[in-house]
């Protein structure tokens, strides 16, 4: 492999995935070598494309049928039941799953989440998943096994993809992917090297550094230093990225937990069904979770996220006036609070989703 030949990969994708950022051609050329040998890792990368604009998804998705080995490619409506009781026919290559438009901010799309975790997440179907649309896969069960990448607009007109155009330079891509493994002098081998880097560890760790590898070899077998540091940079910025998410859903988990610890018959609104006062919520929730700054308002949000507030109103109370009351004289004053009604069944399946993590136990701990 020589720096020409690599070079037909990147510009490649240069020319039908236009970009501001140089490093994005260079990783999805990482991508498209890592999908091809894949079965040679650990660790199966998913990827999760998202971006606004439909017409930059379906780019990205035509790109990797085109350079892909038969990929089985599908939509949502295609993950039935019968087709994913016959995974024999899916060992070998990838599947690109498309998110239409519909299923955006829909249950739909959480039973897509779910159809790819149950069956496509075990280690006998070890199978890259690239997940395209304006919906990401951020599923916490097999969030630290998923690259997220944003797909900002193109700023420029640029024509759909057509095959035919070129055919000789994806069947010569496919080709050169294809000597990169079959090279027994290839010493990309040690997949057990680590990357001594302090934002890179754990799972993410296992995650990137077989992509980090391929672009330490592309980087070397092609002459180009850059390619390199920039698969680096970008990796760098990703894995910090998704880090800040673990910590949102960290909290939340922690949040959930202390919701439902905090749901007592002792706490019920006396002569309601089951609702509870939200200033007791809060200042439950802030003690168990350590955070006295947390507001109430937060706390509904995450809660409304996840369908768990059935109903709620706002009524007034009489409570005791700690300025104005002196000793056993006890002075009361009227506050107006918000009484919420929960659905205690969708808070335990919510937290069971947390508790669960992906199989390497990430999220186990909360």
């Amino acid at each position: 492999m020589n720096k020409e030949e690599f070079d037909v990969l990147r510009n490649l994708n240069g020319d039908y995935l236009p970009h501001s950022d140089p490093r994005f051609s260079d990783f999805i050329s990482c991508l498209e070598i890592y999908i091809h040998g894949h079965q040679r890792f650990d660790y199966t990368t998913h990827v999760s494309f998202t971006g606004p604009d439909d017409f930059v998804n379906c780019q990205m998705g035509n790109i990797f049928e085109a350079i892909g080995n038969k990929p089985l490619v599908t939509t949502f409506s295609d993950l039935s039941s019968s087709q994913l009781r016959s995974p024999n026919r899916f060992k070998k290559g990838f599947r690109i799953v498309y998110v239409e438009k519909r299923l955006r901010h829909s249950e739909d799309f959480e039973r897509l989440c779910s159809c790819v975790r149950q069956t496509y997440s075990r280690k006998q179907y070890n199978l890259p998943i690239f997940i395209i649309g304006r919906s990401g896969l951020v599923d916490h069960q097999i969030l630290n096994r998923t690259i997220s990448l944003y797909l900002p607009p193109f700023q420029k007109h640029v024509s759909p993809f057509c095959f035919g155009k070129v055919d000789g330079r994806v069947k010569e891509a496919k080709g050169l992917i294809k000597g990169f493994w079959d090279d027994p002098s290839n010493k990309n081998r040690d997949w057990n090297e680590k990357c001594d880097r302090v934002w890179l560890k754990n799972q993410d760790e296992a995650l990137y550094t077989p992509i980090l590898n391929i672009a330490k070899a592309a980087s070397d077998l092609s002459g180009d230093p850059s390619f390199q540091q920039n698969i680096l940079a970008l990796a760098e910025e990703i894995v910090t990225s998704k880090k800040h998410l673990e910590s949102i859903l960290y909290k939340e988990g922690r949040i959930l937990q202390a919701t439902k610890a905090f749901i007592q018959p002792e706490e019920y609104i006396e002569g309601t069904d089951h609702f509870y006062r939200g200033d007791k919520l809060l200042a439950y929730v802030r003690k168990m979770v350590n955070r006295p700054r947390l507001s109430l308002s937060w706390i509904s949000q995450i809660l409304e996220s996840h369908r768990i507030i059935k109903d709620s109103y706002r009524d007034r109370f009489e409570v005791d006036d700690k300025e104005k009351s002196k000793g056993k004289e006890k002075v009361k004053k009227s506050v107006q609070y918000h009484c919420y009604q929960f659905d205690e069944k969708k808070l335990e399946d919510s937290i069971n989703n947390y508790m669960k993590g992906d199989e390497y136990g990430h999220y186990r701990s909360l």
